[in-house]
């Protein structure tokens, strides 16, 4: 299967060819999931990172969507969870051209949004975060908004969080602490 660019109002040119997409496993092809469709636990969990990474939701009538893009530099990890996703989205990843005023110049970005199904709608941010990160959702939200430090470790960007939406000790006694063990 073949990654073909949408006729979105920022696309850049076609990318056709561009990158080879293997088959799911499952057999659903995106048109034949209905609003009975559910999400696996890898799929939750993933979603649960991304959504307090870069990934973002838009409810509808139907449900909610989930939206996810990263920079060209990122588009592996991006099809990665494009590869996740795969069975509730109708189109592939777009190519996506935005001005930054900042800096003079134009970034590139891949991005992609799935149907707007219910089984979405319990992905949100819960006001007790800490029950529903796991090795998955942590490592996800590292590779959104976390980097590596040079001498070891970590680190998460959680900027646009208010100090109460933060709850550091939590994260910090229960995901980091039970998870990314520095034993042997």
């Amino acid at each position: 299967m073949i990654i073909y660019k949408g006729r979105g109002r920022n696309n850049v040119g076609p990318a056709e060819g561009l990158f080879e997409v293997p088959r799911k496993d499952t057999g659903n092809e995106p048109m034949q999931t209905n609003g009975n469709a559910t999400l696996t636990n890898a799929q939750f969990e993933a979603g649960v990172g991304i959504l307090l990474g870069d990934g973002g939701m838009i409810s509808g009538k139907n449900g909610s969507a989930l939206l996810f893009g990263q920079s060209t530099i990122h588009t592996l990890y991006l099809l990665f969870v494009f590869g996740l996703f795969f069975d509730y989205c109708l189109t592939f990843p777009n190519l996506t051209c935005i001005w930054d005023h900042r800096y003079n110049h134009y970034n590139y970005l891949w991005q992609f949004r799935t149907m707007a199904l219910p089984c979405f709608n319990p992905l949100r941010i819960h006001p007790s975060i800490g029950c529903f990160l796991t090795e998955i959702s942590l490592a996800h939200w590292i590779m959104c908004d976390g980097g590596k430090i040079l001498r070891g470790g970590v680190f998460l960007d959680t900027f646009s969080f208010t100090i109460d939406e933060q709850l550091l000790n939590e994260l910090t006694a229960k995901c980091i602490g039970e998870f990314l063990s520095l034993t042997n």
